[in-house]
């Protein structure tokens, strides 16, 4: 059987840990959302200096190589940053299992 005290230790480690990657993943986030707003504004110009309706642009825009590959992109950040949120809310959980354990445990 482990001892709960330790495995509450484990836990604040690996929700400091957790922490730092959710902040590392929501820069990269940032990064990647602001990638695909330039590459689609980028492509919006460049498609009604072509005479394309804007209505069409909506349309097409998404198909281009480069506004679908940094959509990709963005699309993939969100997923590692909601991951690492989610390993942070695990954490945090077993922590709280593991204090009601110590606590029934010592005063019992």
């Amino acid at each position: 059987m482990n001892d709960p005290v330790s495995d509450l230790m484990r836990d604040r480690d690996l929700m400091k840990r957790a922490s730092e990657a959710l902040k590392e993943r929501g820069i990269a986030l940032a990064k990647a959302e602001a990638e695909y707003q330039t590459a689609k504004h980028s492509r919006s110009i460049a498609m009604k200096a072509e005479g394309n309706s804007a209505t069409m642009i909506q349309l097409l825009i998404k198909g281009d190589e480069r506004v679908s590959a940094a959509m990709f992109a963005r699309d993939c950040a969100q997923v590692e940053y909601d991951s690492a949120k989610e390993a942070l809310n695990v954490y945090k959980l077993d922590a709280r299992l593991l204090e009601a354990q110590i606590d029934r445990e010592y005063r019992g």
